[in-house]
Order: C-alpha cells, then sequence, then structure tokens
C-alpha cells in the first residue's frame, strides 16, 4: 500500500542522523512528492515574516507557526489588493524541481480558500462575516478562486499528476460552519476548482483536517479524487471507508493526536497493520508532519510497518 512521510525540522534531523543520508524521501521511501506554488515569506523582523497576502507570521522552524497580524481590518474589498503572483519565474522553479522527482508521485500545492479568507479576517470576524456581511465574503472567497485556479492552470504543462487545496472545514467534533453555509458559500468556488482540475489532466486533492465526515458525500460529488488527511481521533476511518472507499480515495490515517505520539511501538504496529487492511483507496501518511514529540522509537516502529509486504 503506497505511504508519505514528512517531518517538521527537528524530527528531521534525528531522521538524517540516524540514516546517515539527507534525502527524507529517499529515506522513508516515500510514494508521493509535495511542492507547491507558494510564494516565499518576507521576514520582517525575528521570528516574523508577512506572507504575500501581508498576513504576518510568528515563524518557528519547529512547527508552521501561527498567524498573529490579519490585514483585511474592514469587510471591504476596495481596501485590500490581492496579490500578484510572478508566474513565469515560479514556474521555472517548479519544472526544475519536478524534472528531479520524476520517480514519484508529484502533487502541487496550490492555496486554499475558507482558510484564507480566515486568515485575512481573523478567524471570528470572519466567521462572523458569513452571517453579518454575506456579500462580502461571497466576493471574497471568489477572488480567492480566481487565484487558485490561475495556479493550477498554472501547472498545466508541467509533469505533477495531480494538485492540492488546503481548505481546514473540520474541528474536532464536527464542522467549523453548519453544512448548509458550506453549500452556499464553498461549494460553488469548489466546483470550479475541481473543474479547472480536472481540465488541466490533473487529480485533486484536497486537505481538511478534524471531522468533516459530513461533506465526504459532497465531496464526492464534486469530484475530489484523494481526501486527506482523515483524522482517526476525529473520525471512525473503518465505517467510513466501508460506506465510501470505492467512490474516493483516502489519504492520511495515521494519528500523530493519538498512538504515534502518546503509544508504544506495539501500539503503532497493530493500529498501522489494522488501517491496512482496509484494502484498495488509501494512501498511508501521518496526519500531521511528524513533530518532535513523537517518540523515535514510534518513527522506526512506523515506518518498518509501512515497509511491510
Amino acid at each position: 500500500m503506497p505511504y508519505h512521510i514528512t517531518a517538521f525540522a527537528p524530527m528531521a534531523e534525528k531522521v538524517r542522523a540516524h540514516f546517515g543520508a539527507t534525502d527524507l524521501d529517499a529515506i522513508f521511501g516515500n510514494y508521493l512528492k509535495w511542492s507547491s506554488l507558494k510564494f516565499p515569506m518576507n521576514p520582517i523582523g525575528p521570528d516574523l515574516a508577512r506572507d504575500e497576502f501581508g498576513v504576518i507570521w510568528r515563524t518557528n522552524p519547529n512547527n508552521r507557526g501561527n498567524v498573529i497580524e490579519h490585514p483585511m481590518k474592514e469587510p471591504d474589498l476596495r481596501l485590500f489588493e490581492m496579490p500578484e503572483y510572478p508566474f513565469d519565474q515560479m514556474l521555472e522553479t517548479l519544472r526544475n524541481g519536478l524534472a528531479q522527482s520524476a520517480e514519484y508521485y508529484n502533487v502541487v500545492w496550490s492555496g486554499d480558500l475558507l482558510e484564507r479568507a480566515l486568515m485575512l479576517r481573523g478567524m471570528v470576524e470572519g466567521l462572523v462575516d458569513l452571517y453579518e456581511n454575506p456579500e462580502f465574503m461571497h466576493s471574497l472567497l471568489e477572488k480567492l478562486t480566481q487565484i487558485v485556479l490561475a495556479k493550477i492552470r498554472t501547472t498545466e504543462s508541467l509533469d505533477n499528476q495531480a494538485v492540492f487545496l488546503s481548505d481546514d472545514y473540520g474541528c474536532q467534533r464536527g464542522l467549523m460552519i453548519g453544512r448548509g453555509m458550506w453549500l452556499e458559500f464553498i461549494k460553488p468556488h469548489f466546483k470550479t476548482i475541481v473543474d479547472c482540475a480536472h481540465e488541466c489532466g490533473k487529480k485533486f486533492f484536497l486537505h481538511s483536517d478534524g471531522d468533516i465526515s459530513e461533506l465526504i458525500p459532497d465531496f464526492i460529488e464534486l469530484g475530489v479524487d484523494v481526501l486527506h488527511p482523515m483524522q482517526p481521533e476525529a473520525m471512525d476511518l473503518p465505517a467510513i471507508r466501508r460506506e465510501y472507499g470505492k467512490d474516493i480515495c483516502f489519504y492520511g490515517g495515521i494519528g500523530t493526536q493519538g498512538y504515534l505520539r502518546s503509544g508504544t511501538p506495539e501500539d503503532v504496529v497493530r493500529e498501522i497493520r489494522a488501517l491496512k487492511s482496509v484494502g484498495p483507496s488509501f494512501i498511508l501518511a501521518p496526519v500531521l508532519q511528524l513533530l518532535e514529540d513523537i517518540p523515535f522509537e514510534n518513527v522506526l516502529a512506523m515506518l518498518d510497518v509501512l515497509r511491510e509486504s
């Protein structure tokens, strides 16, 4: 069964030191490789950086960092200028990277939608906008959709097999916004994005954390090919696999919040073998890039069981 492992810097260094090599994808034996059309962030101070949308992040090499300032202070698009991307330069860099990764199934990250809107406005303000400023939110999501579409179309001539949209809709228990609101605000834009990916000859991967089980039928209807990361602490993966496994490929399923971090190597082996027994249409992967709080013996146990035939 295909698998894919990634790691943040502290764990990545442990892995490199243990195996005496530098290429993580080769060390792990990955089947997939991630690339991105993301514009690099601009450092603006100690541990601070501004992304292309003007969102300010507190950076941290040990994890993803966190947003500390949202640039869109008012629900008024006239006061905000969307970024322009140097696609020619970005395309050449990405083309060169993909040429060196031909042995992998290459997936290119192409941006975010609701997640980006909430970064721009702030979590509270953005969620309130759905109720109090719906026309603004529809317009904002349309502009963000156009950016995602431009990124996907840029990859049409490249040798990547798929594109990835990162857009979190789930909390630990249930959806971040109700399904009715998702259908109104997200689904129309989402369909345009999925259709564009397929028209460009790419499979469409969606990353959405948490309990998004209520939306899986909608994802299938819209043509999502692969759904990531299938968080086992938030959803009943065996039940979901039985109900939807014939219609969509699942990707992830290895619990970084639970047994991988706090279990024993024996727990890791048992749980991953159970995941492998579900049959086809599953790409195994840790739900999150490996953090330094995961015992290294559990990482080795995971790798051993993933490599089993």
